[in-house]
């Protein structure tokens, strides 16, 4: 009797894992293709950053080099923007 039990769970256990292996197989694509899409999409998001940081960069710039500008003249940044618009 103990055989017979050992033998059917020898069976069983074969086909579960054979089940399993082809499963498996199958996942292996679609996982792949995901790979793929999040590879493309992290790369666009890094060159969104990378764009957007200079955008910031430059602006942060204008402003420095208006500040300075109406120190110079010993005015403020609105009556520089104002002289701007005016001329």
């Amino acid at each position: 009797m103990a055989q017979s039990v050992i033998g059917a769970l020898r069976v069983n256990l074969g086909l579960d894992s054979a089940q399993f292996e082809r499963g498996a197989k199958r996942t292996q694509k679609p996982i792949q293709n995901m790979r793929r899409q999040f590879l493309a999409v992290s790369a666009a998001a890094a060159a969104m950053g990378t764009a957007l940081s200079l955008a910031v960069r430059s602006g942060l710039q204008d402003v420095d080099r208006v500040a300075k500008a109406a120190r110079t003249i010993d005015g403020t940044t609105g009556a520089l923007r104002a002289l701007e618009l005016a001329a």
